[in-house]
């Protein structure tokens, strides 16, 4: 295979167009595709696949992880992926610097991890309306899924301290949506102004974020819209949690509830 040179590397990159398929179709984590160029990178090598299932980093949800295997050779662990020159590239190992355009290519996600990712992003949009349904106007702080997609973390500040009483109803709240699960779907509107006046209450838009032009909305059906670009579980089905509460440091009025899947329900607040 021929090895890219640095001054072919280095130069604008024109890439075909490429399908992003982990948006439109969140269950495919295993392809054969074609790669449609190639570059160096500091920590390898980077592609661009014409089909892509690799989600890069963002919106507080994490990349997709996995590998991908070039003709017959060994499996290349993904270690990153990212937008470039409106592509995205999947970052692999110095052993892919030999990779040329046209190659065909086998790409493996680790589908439990992906798996895990949905249902937590899902239930960080429960735990938001939740919150908001109970307490009113609060203002977030931060939500993300860690790194290692084991929990989820939603942190908040409100006008005063909350209390046991609110985790309780906030807690029930979440559960309820859980053992009597909606369905979740994707649609796109033409922008903040219609999906508003589309959805009404149910429609929030993060303060920390300014969009603008079309939208992709997250529809959790009869309970919650919010524009997102992460991927989700296809109901609020996300399993059993156990939620816990963080203090916010030296800020009363801040505090985070911390979401970890369980295997079977363990605990929740307050008496049944």
């Amino acid at each position: 295979m021929a090895v890219m040179s640095r001054r072919a590397a280095n130069r604008r990159i024109h890439v075909e167009r490429q399908k992003q398929l982990f948006s439109a179709q969140p269950d495919l984590t295993s392809i054969v595709s074609t790669i449609i160029a190639a570059r160096t990178h500091p920590l390898g090598a980077a592609v661009a696949v014409a089909d892509n299932i690799v989600r890069p980093a963002g919106g507080g949800e994490p990349r997709d992880r996995g590998l991908v295997r070039c003709a017959d050779g060994p499996g290349l662990e993904i270690l990153g992926a990212e937008k470039y020159e409106g592509s995205t590239w999947v970052i692999l190992p110095a052993e892919a610097s030999a990779v040329i355009s046209g190659e065909q290519v086998f790409v493996e996600l680790d589908s439990a991890y992906r798996q895990r990712r949905r249902r937590l992003h899902t239930a960080v949009h429960l735990a938001i309306r939740a919150m908001q349904n109970h307490l009113g106007s609060i203002h977030v702080v931060d939500a993300r899924i860690e790194e290692d997609a084991g929990s989820a973390l939603v942190a908040c500040r409100y006008s005063t301290p909350i209390s046991d009483t609110d985790i309780v109803a906030i807690d029930r709240a979440i559960r309820s949506e859980v053992l009597n699960p909606r369905p979740v779907t994707i649609l796109t509107a033409k922008s903040v102004e219609c999906a508003n006046k589309s959805y009404g209450d149910l429609f929030r838009l993060s303060e920390r974020y300014t969009l603008n032009g079309r939208v992709r909305l997250v529809c959790i059906k009869g309970y919650d819209v919010n524009p997102c670009s992460g991927l989700h579980y296809h109901s609020t089905d996300i399993g059993p949690y156990e939620l816990n509460v963080e203090a916010g440091g030296d800020d009363p009025n801040r505090f985070a509830i911390r979401i970890v899947p369980t295997k079977v329900w363990t605990s929740w607040f307050g008496k049944e």
